[in-house]
C-alpha cells in the first residue's frame, strides 16, 4: 500500500437506521473500486465488513469497522458504523476519525431516526456531510418520496447531485449534475446516455444549480445574471459548501448492482474535505507527533490492536509512542492497515491516515500518542452517556 499526501486521504463513515443499506454500501464500494473480487452479502455473512462471528449469526453490523481502497489517485477511508442503538459506540469511534459522514437512506422511506440522529450528530461535530440515497433499484422504490422528505426537513442545504430517471416504474438511468452527464448501468457497467429532456430533472437541476451559487458571491452573481458554470465552478462551489456545512449532497445509488455506487466515489474525491488539524496542532505530516486511539480491539490471533488516526507527524517502526495520560513510553508494535478482519503491513501511518499498532498494552481508546518533547492530548472519543 503506497502513502498518500493528506490532501489525497478522504475518511468517510457511513451512519444510519439499523437495515438501511450501510454495510451493502460498503462493499458496492469496495467492489467498484476493485478492493475485491465479489460484493458480499449480509444475509450471507461474505461481508468484508461484517467479519465477526455475531455479526454474521446476527446478519447485522454490532461494531465500526473500517477497510481502505484507492480510487482516482486517492486514498478512501471507509467506516461502516452499527445501526442498531444498542451499539451506538461504534458511531463513536467512526465520527472521531473520519472527516465526512455519509448518512444512507433507504430509497422510498422517509427520514427515520437513525438518520436523524445521524445528520444531527454530524452536524454538532462539525463534520461534512453527504446523503447516500440506496436501494434505488428495489420494486417500488420512490427516491423522491425520501429526496421529499428530506427537502422538507432540512431545506435548501439537501442538493441532489445524482439522481435516477424512472421509466416504467424502474430506473431507466442516473443524472449526474457534478459533470452534467447521464448514465445508463448493465450489470453495474456505466455507458453514457442523453439526459432524459424530463420537467422533473429540469427542475431538479436548476435548484441544483441555485445551490452551487449559494456557496460563493461570485458564482451567485453569474447565476443571478442567467451564466452557465463551468464543471470546476460548480466543484469549487459544492466543495465550499460541502466544507462550511451549509451543502449536504444527495447520491442516488444501489449497493446491490452496485449502479452510480462509482459516482458516490467521484464525488467523495472532489468534494469530501481533506484530514483537518485539530484545535492547535495542524495536519502536517512533519510536525510533531499527534495522533488519537479512537478504537481498540483485543484480536485472539494478533493481540491487542489500537486502531489510531494521525493528525500531525507519522507512526514508524522507531516512533517511541509517549503516552501524556501514564506519562510512559512503550515499545512500538507492529504497524497496519485492517481491511475488515484483515490486516495489510506498513512501514508508516502519515498525518490525515488511520492505522493500528499493535500490542501497545499501557494505551487504551481515548490516549495520545505524541512526542515526549512535545506532549499534546488530543480530544478523547464523546461516547455517549448509558
Amino acid at each position: 500500500m503506497k502513502q498518500y499526501d493528506i490532501g489525497k486521504i478522504k475518511t468517510i463513515a457511513l451512519l444510519g437506521h439499523g437495515s438501511s443499506g450501510k454495510t451493502t454500501l460498503a462493499e458496492a464500494m469496495l467492489f467498484s473500486a476493485g478492493k475485491t473480487d465479489r460484493i458480499g452479502k449480509t444475509a450471507d455473512g461474505t461481508t468484508v465488513m461484517d467479519f465477526d462471528a455475531e455479526e454474521k449469526r446476527r446478519k447485522v453490523s454490532i461494531s465500526s469497522s473500517m477497510a481502505f481502497t484507492e480510487w482516482r489517485n486517492r486514498k478512501i477511508n471507509i467506516f461502516d458504523t452499527p445501526g442498531l442503538f444498542d451499539f451506538e459506540g461504534g458511531k463513536s469511534e467512526a465520527m472521531r476519525a473520519c472527516e465526512t459522514v455519509i448518512v444512507v437512506f433507504s430509497a422510498g422511506k422517509g427520514i427515520d431516526v437513525g438518520a436523524e440522529k445521524a445528520l444531527s450528530a454530524a452536524g454538532k461535530m462539525n463534520k461534512s456531510k453527504f446523503i447516500a440515497v440506496t436501494k434505488c433499484d428495489g420494486d417500488e422504490r420512490d427516491f423522491y418520496k425520501t429526496l421529499d422528505a428530506l427537502k422538507v426537513r432540512y431545506g435548501t442545504a439537501v442538493c441532489p447531485v445524482v439522481i435516477p430517471y424512472m421509466a416504467g416504474g424502474k430506473v431507466d438511468c442516473y443524472v449526474n449534475f457534478l459533470q452534467n452527464k447521464a448514465f445508463k448501468y448493465v450489470d453495474g457497467k456505466a455507458t453514457e446516455c442523453a439526459i432524459p429532456d424530463d420537467a422533473r430533472i429540469n427542475e431538479i437541476h436548476a435548484a441544483f444549480t441555485e445551490a452551487v451559487a449559494t456557496a460563493d458571491d461570485d458564482l451567485m452573481m453569474k447565476f443571478f445574471d442567467g451564466e452557465e458554470f463551468t464543471h470546476d465552478e460548480i466543484v469549487a462551489g459544492l466543495s465550499k459548501g460541502v466544507n462550511d456545512g451549509t451543502v449536504v449532497p444527495v447520491y442516488a445509488c444501489s449497493g446491490y448492482t452496485t449502479d452510480a455506487v462509482d459516482l458516490l466515489l467521484n464525488g467523495i474525491t472532489k468534494l469530501a474535505p481533506a484530514p483537518q488539524g485539530e484545535g492547535d496542532v495542524a495536519c502536517d505530516e512533519n510536525g510533531s507527533l499527534a495522533a488519537i486511539c479512537f478504537k481498540t480491539v483485543a484480536d485472539p490471533f494478533i493481540g491487542k490492536m489500537s486502531f489510531f488516526k494521525v493528525v500531525s507527524g507519522k507512526i514508524t517502526p522507531d516512533t517511541a509512542p509517549y503516552n501524556p495520560r501514564t506519562e510512559q513510553v512503550e515499545k512500538m508494535g507492529k504497524l497496519v492497515f485492517v481491511k475488515g478482519g484483515k490486516q495489510e503491513d506498513t512501514t508508516e501511518i502519515s498525518a490525515g491516515d488511520i492505522g493500528v499498532v499493535t500490542k501497545l498494552s499501557g494505551f487504551k481508546t481515548g490516549d495520545t500518542m505524541c512526542s515526549q518533547k512535545s506532549p499534546v492530548t488530543l480530544e478523547p472519543v464523546d461516547f455517549p452517556v448509558p
